[in-house]
C-alpha cells in the first residue's frame, strides 16, 4: 500500500491454496521482512497452519521470494525452513515473526505445536520462542546439533549464544520456554528483553517480560496462581512470572502484546507499554520500567470486537501507533486504525443496522465461523463438550451439542437465552460468559440454529 498517501494496495503473495480449510486458530498468522530487504534481497518470512495432510496439521516457517515477477511466481517460491507435525485441533499456534535488532529471526510459538506422540522441550518446538540464524553466519552462528524428527529444518543455523544450544536437554532453537500462546510479542528499545502478550486458558491472560533462557512457568502456573498441572519436564531453569495479568471476564479473554512507545507523538505515554485485548478490543498502556505492574489504563476501544477484534499493534519510524482489526469470518472487513488523541478521533459509530452475518437466513459457514471462534475452545470443535479449556472450568458436566436429548429437553428460545444472557442469569455455570454485549441479535440467531444442527451432522442416535 502506498505510504503515507493514500492508494490502491496491491496483492504480493497469496497462499490461499496451501492452508486448507482456515478455522479454529489456524491460517496465516504473522510475517516479517529480512533486515536487509530491498538492499540486497526481497525475502518475507511467514509463520502460518496447513489443515490439508490427513489426521493432522502441520504449522510451517517458510521463505518467500517478493523480487519474482508475479503473484504466482512468488507464492512458488516457498522454502520451508520449519514444518511442525502437531495435533488436528487447531488451538494454540503463536504466531508472531519477527527480526530482533540482532538480526535474528524469532518465532512465537504455542503449547499445541506438537505432534501427539512427543511433548517436551527435547524432542519438539513448542511453547517458547524460537531464535534462529537464516543468514548462516559461520562467525556467529552454527548448525543445529540434533535433527529435528516431527517435522522438517532447514535453511537456518543456531547462533552461538543460545541459551540452550549446549543443553541436551532442551532443542538448540529456542531463547525461551514456558509460555502457552506468545501471540504476539516485540522487542523492548530500552532493553534485551522481548515484551510478550502470552493468551491464557480460562481464567488468566499476561503480559511477561521475556529474557533469554529463562522459564515463564507453564503449565504449572497461569499468572501468579498454580494451575494444578504438571510440568511437561524437570529442567531447574530459572522462573519469571509475568508482569502483569489480569482475570478473564465475559469480553476481556485474550491478551494482544503490543509495543513500548517510542518518542512524543503521544504526550504522557512516553516509554509505556501500549497492548489489547482481542475480544474487547480494549487498548490499554501501563509503564514499561516496572517489575510488575498492578493498575493499567484504558484508552481506547476499537470498533470491532469479539471474533473481529484487535489482532496486532505496531509503531511506525513515525511514531504513530497502528491497530490492526480481524474483521468478520465472512468477508473482508478487517481495518488498519491509528492511534490518535482524543480530540482527534473519529467517533462515529459504524452502521449496525446490518452486520456481516445479516442473511435471507441460515447461512452454516457463517454460523460455523462464529462456533469455532467464541465456543469451541470449551465446547469442542464438534460440539460435544470436548473442548481444550474443558476440563479447567470446574463444570460437572459441559453439554453435548452432538445429542438429540440435550435439544430435545431444551427450546430453541432457552437455547437462544443461554448464548445472549449467559449460565448465571439463566441458573447454570457462571463460566458461561453473556454474548449479548459482543454479538449481535442476528449472529446469535446463527448460533443458535448451528448447534440446534449438530446432531444431524454427526450423526449421533
Amino acid at each position: 500500500m502506498p505510504y503515507p498517501q493514500a492508494g490502491e494496495p496491491q496483492v504480493m503473495l497469496d497462499i490461499g491454496e496451501q492452508l486448507g480449510e482456515v478455522e479454529v486458530e489456524n491460517g496465516l498468522l504473522g510475517f516479517d521482512f529480512h533486515p536487509r530487504f530491498g538492499s540486497d534481497n526481497q525475502f518475507v518470512y511467514l509463520y502460518y497452519t496447513d489443515t490439508r495432510p490427513q489426521d493432522k496439521q502441520v504449522n510451517r516457517l517458510s521463505r518467500f521470494d517478493l523480487s519474482l515477477v508475479d503473484v504466482e511466481a512468488r507464492s512458488d517460491s516457498q522454502y520451508v525452513l520449519l514444518a511442525m507435525d502437531r495435533t488436528d485441533d487447531g488451538f494454540h499456534n503463536g504466531g508472531e515473526v519477527a527480526f530482533g535488532p540482532d538480526g535474528y529471526l524469532y518465532i512465537g510459538l504455542g503449547e499445541g505445536v506438537h505432534p501427539k506422540i512427543a511433548k517436551t522441550s527435547q524432542e519438539t518446538l513448542r511453547g517458547g520462542i524460537l531464535r534462529i540464524d537464516v543468514d548462516m553466519s559461520s562467525k556467529r552462528s552454527a548448525p543445529p546439533s540434533v535433527p529435528f524428527i516431527h517435522g522438517i529444518s532447514q535453511g537456518y543455523w543456531i547462533p552461538k549464544d543460545n541459551p540452550f544450544s549446549s543443553d541436551d536437554r532442551v532443542m538448540d532453537e529456542y531463547f525461551a520456554l514456558g509460555l502457552r500462546n506468545p501471540f504476539r510479542f516485540s522487542f523492548d528499545p530500552n532493553g534485551d528483553a522481548i515484551w510478550v502478550g502470552d493468551v491464557g486458558s480460562t481464567i488468566w491472560e499476561e503480559i511477561n517480560r521475556v529474557k533469554k533462557g529463562k522459564h515463564y512457568q507453564f503449565p504449572q502456573v497461569e499468572g501468579n496462581h498454580p494451575s494444578g498441572q504438571q510440568p511437561w519436564e524437570t529442567l531447574g531453569l530459572e522462573e519469571q512470572g509475568p508482569v502483569y495479568t489480569y482475570e478473564h471476564t465475559a469480553y476481556d479473554r485474550a491478551v494482544i502484546g503490543g509495543v513500548v512507545n517510542q518518542g512524543d507523538l503521544y504526550p504522557g505515554l512516553e516509554n509505556h507499554y501500549i497492548f489489547a485485548d482481542n475480544y474487547s478490543a480494549k487498548i490499554f498502556s501501563m509503564p514499561s520500567d516496572q517489575e510488575r505492574v498492578e493498575q493499567v489504563t484504558l484508552l481506547a476501544r476499537a470498533n470491532q470486537f469479539a471474533q473481529r477484534g484487535v489482532s496486532s499493534i505496531a509503531q511506525l519510524a513515525s511514531g504513530e501507533i497502528l491497530v490492526t482489526t480481524l474483521g468478520a469470518a465472512s468477508d473482508a472487513s478487517g481495518d488498519v486504525l491509528r492511534l490518535v488523541s482524543a480530540d482527534k478521533a473519529d467517533v462515529e459509530e459504524p452502521v449496525t443496522e446490518k452486520s456481516s452475518t445479516d442473511t435471507e437466513g441460515y447461512d452454516e459457514k457463517i454460523a460455523a465461523s462464529l462456533y469455532s471462534v467464541n465456543c469451541a475452545r470449551c465446547h469442542g470443535i464438534k460440539g460435544d463438550g470436548n473442548g481444550p479449556d474443558a476440563k479447567m472450568l470446574n463444570v460437572d458436566k459441559m453439554p453435548d451439542f452432538t445429542s438429540p436429548l440435550y435439544h430435545f429437553n431444551r427450546s430453541e428460545q432457552e437455547i437462544r437465552d443461554v448464548i445472549k444472557k449467559g449460565g448465571a442469569a439463566m441458573g447454570m455455570s457462571p463460566m458461561m460468559p453473556p454474548w449479548g454485549g459482543f454479538l449481535k441479535d442476528d449472529e446469535v440467531d446463527q448460533l443458535t440454529r448451528y448447534l440446534q444442527s449438530l446432531p444431524e451432522k454427526h450423526h449421533v442416535h
